[in-house]
């Protein structure tokens, strides 16, 4: 929701961390609210971030199903799973034994780390743009010139199958966010 210049009710979640927020905090040294980390983007160090200002992306979760109103469920569900699980790494780290829902939490939990990142995300869209243009590509796909030129409007007869496919090869597919959202949450409990 990039650009999104609507005001929204105190309260919304907009800040949305694609690796959670509490997970980063265990990186702090104890007593600290700060770590170090390396950002490969700048190809830097950057010292003593805050948790809350890091590995996040505003309204990456949030949706429009149309009409306008944007829903930001994936990212309450997301905070909820956060708040579950956090006690249950810290049972983790006491050496104490996980209860079949704590392991269940922190599976569901950890599958999550994996659909929830960008690279999920870039990953689906990949996979479905190859689809599309492939599907394309297979309908264009004459058994010969002659036959390329009967299916083809009247004003495009002269356009040879190379040419089709090639058009096909070089269409511009935008994949909807929803598409990777929607797989997020259909793998992650699969995972």
């Amino acid at each position: 929701m990039t650009g999104d210049t609507r005001k929204y009710p105190k309260g919304t979640p907009r800040k949305h961390h694609f690796v959670p927020r509490g997970y980063l905090a265990g990186f702090c040294a104890e007593g600290a609210e700060r770590f170090a980390l390396f950002d490969r983007a700048r190809v830097a160090y950057r010292d003593r971030q805050q948790p809350a200002e890091v590995a996040n992306i505003k309204d990456y979760y949030a949706y429009d199903m149309g009409g306008g109103q944007v829903h930001f469920n994936v990212e309450v569900a997301l905070s909820k799973l956060e708040s579950d699980a956090l006690p249950v790494i810290k049972k983790i780290d006491a050496g104490d034994e996980l209860t079949a829902e704590e392991r269940y939490v922190l599976s569901l939990y950890s599958a999550f780390q994996h659909t929830r990142t960008p690279v999920f995300q870039h990953t689906v869209e990949g996979i479905s743009t190859h689809i599309v243009k492939r599907i394309a590509q297979m309908m264009q796909a004459p058994t010969s010139a002659e036959a390329a030129a009967a299916h083809a409007p009247e004003e495009q007869r002269e356009v040879t199958a190379a040419q089709m496919q090639d058009m096909a090869e070089h269409l511009n597919i935008t994949v909807n966010r929803q598409a990777s959202l929607q797989m997020m949450l259909k793998m992650a409990p699969d995972i």
